[in-house]
């Protein structure tokens, strides 16, 4: 691969451990840090929440927790404050210090699927709003999933070419405003794509 430079040992640390068991998390702290980001997100009168939200924030921490421990990072557990993007900005800090945003790829697509704040149908911020917006800051995004009780490492991403390969979609109603063009992306070593490692 020739864009290893830019990812570092990431991608050899990833090929051998990616398929964590989820079981190997501690799901005391993931039941207790929960309930943390769900009272600080419901609390902010400002933010619009889904009646899954509890569910969604629980899967994301299980991702991140799981990520972190497959490259042998640390998780960001600071206590949110708007003001300050290092306590928002990325969820995982990896073992060089390097900034890694971790997120779930949506099942339904083949590929990565945006929404941007006023060009989706529901005009609400998104993720991808705090992304592109920090992205500068940021090294790596990390796409994972879960498969089989197993977190999932699908590809990781040279955050400060993010950028480069959003492409608008054809938008109908529900569906995303932009994606992300990841083959692309990887000719121009700026993506490195991961099987799925399943024992």
């Amino acid at each position: 691969m020739n864009g290893n430079y830019r990812f570092g040992d990431l991608p050899e640390i990833i090929s051998k451990n990616n398929g964590l068991d989820i079981n190997s998390l501690d799901s005391d702290y993931i039941r207790e840090r929960t309930r943390i980001l769900y009272d600080e997100i419901t609390s902010n009168k400002q933010a619009s929440f889904s009646e899954s939200l509890y569910k969604d924030i629980a899967l994301g921490l299980v991702l991140e927790l799981g990520v972190a421990k497959i490259i042998g990072g640390t998780y960001n557990d600071k206590e949110f404050d708007y003001t300050d993007p290092e306590t928002f900005a990325w969820d995982i800090l990896g073992p060089r210090g390097q900034k890694i945003e971790v997120k779930r790829k949506n099942k339904n697509f083949k590929c990565l699927n945006l929404n941007f704040k006023n060009e989706d149908y529901s005009g609400k911020y998104s993720f991808y709003d705090t992304f592109l917006k920090y992205c500068g800051i940021l090294d790596y995004l990390i796409v994972a999933d879960i498969v089989e009780n197993k977190v999932q490492i699908e590809y990781i991403i040279f955050a400060k070419h993010f950028r480069n390969y959003i492409q608008a979609s054809n938008k109908i109603a529900g569906g995303s405003s932009h994606f992300f063009k990841d083959y692309p992306a990887e000719n121009n070593d700026d993506l490195i794509r991961f099987s799925p490692k399943i024992n």
